[in-house]
């Protein structure tokens, strides 16, 4: 949380959060937590969660989870239009194809169904190729030059 505040950090995506089930929690200095994680009868595994700044929380129209992997939180402006931050988990590249498959199927359908600006944030458990100067700004300098 310290990080979060000096930062100076509206939203924040947290991944691998192990929570079950989904819900709300208070934090420190009265920021927010929403999380979606698996069934309690389930082994504590994935999760994704969404922190969000007391001073926005007002402003928390809607939230759902919709997966332990996908969560999608609508956010009215202060202009009066409406944002969707969706927060992910992607699944390893070691999941099996099934798996994955489902999870861009059901990410694809969470985003065309979003309201206003749509954000997309999170851990996509991607995997970095070669180092490449025009990406800088993106991906950061562990290309794994290959």
């Amino acid at each position: 949380m310290q990080e979060f505040q000096n930062a100076g950090l509206d939203i924040l995506a947290v991944s691998e959060t192990k929570k079950k089930n989904k819900g709300v929690m208070e934090l420190e200095n009265g920021h927010l937590l929403i999380y979606s994680g698996v069934e309690n009868n389930k082994r504590a595994a994935a999760g994704v969660g969404c922190i969000i700044h007391q001073k926005l929380i007002q402003s928390v129209s809607k939230w759902e989870a919709h997966t332990e992997r996908i969560l999608s939180v609508e956010i009215k402006k202060r202009d009066g239009k409406q944002m969707t931050v969706i927060c992910v988990y992607g699944p390893d590249e070691d999941e099996k194809a099934e798996i994955k498959d489902t999870f861009w199927e059901e990410l694809t359908l969470v985003t065309e169904e979003s309201k206003g600006i749509v954000y997309v944030l999170g851990d996509f458990n991607s995997r970095v190729g070669k180092k490449d100067g025009r990406y800088n700004t993106v991906i950061g300098q562990y290309g794994e030059n290959k």
